[in-house]
């Protein structure tokens, strides 16, 4: 199958969890929330999650069966898919796959140098200090950074300067995993995937009601 991206603009959702057939695991994620567009983002990606399924499967049942792994991800019980969600700003974003994979979406950001200096590999440094566009170069490298720590499950558990997303393939934790990247008009994004993935990712938008 070909990944598929699907982002949605999420400022005018109406956040009332019984509007949606959202999973137990969202309504008590909601219920713990108390900022309007954290809700948003996190509704959004949800109900962006059950568009992606029912264009694969349209008898997929809802409520989703998601439960989470030890190290807090996300999974669907009983369903040969995988997915991964992200948000920032008004957008949230979700994307299903056949293996394990990982998204993120980020506006554009501007950090301290020390932050690289924490956070970055010195040729992840040099290469956003070095750049003609420094913010959307560090933005860049962080959807990378933070997309193969969703791939691989492990979350912030991991030192993020301890791996390097310079190229396109990464060999990380004894596993081989692969980036694709780029900028719509509200956010850059990563997308990893566990193994060599050849299918171009596909960025769709996605009216939500």
């Amino acid at each position: 199958m070909s990944p598929i991206l699907y982002w949605a603009d999420v400022s005018r959702m109406n956040t009332a969890p019984d509007l949606y057939p959202i999973s137990e695991d969202r309504r008590a994620a909601l219920s713990a929330l108390k900022n309007e567009n954290v809700r948003q983002q996190g509704l959004g990606a949800e109900l962006l999650l059950i568009y992606a399924l029912q264009q694969l499967d349209h008898t997929i049942q809802l409520p989703l069966p998601i439960s989470r792994t030890n190290m807090g991800k996300p999974v669907l019980d009983g369903l040969n898919w995988q997915f991964s969600l992200s948000h920032t700003g008004s957008c949230a974003a979700c994307c299903v796959y056949d293996r394990p994979l990982g998204i993120d979406i980020q506006e554009t950001k501007h950090v301290p140098e020390r932050f690289l200096t924490r956070f970055y590999t010195a040729d992840e440094k040099k290469t956003v200090l070095d750049s003609a566009e420094p913010d959307e170069t560090f933005t860049r490298i962080w959807c990378r950074k933070e997309s193969l720590l969703k791939a691989s499950g492990l979350g912030l558990s991991v030192d993020l300067k301890s791996f390097e997303v310079l190229r396109g393939e990464l060999d990380f934790q004894n596993r081989r995993y692969s980036f694709q990247s780029g900028q719509t008009e509200a956010f850059h994004y990563a997308f990893c995937c566990e193994g060599n993935c050849k299918e171009p990712l596909t960025v769709q938008r996605v009216i939500l009601p």
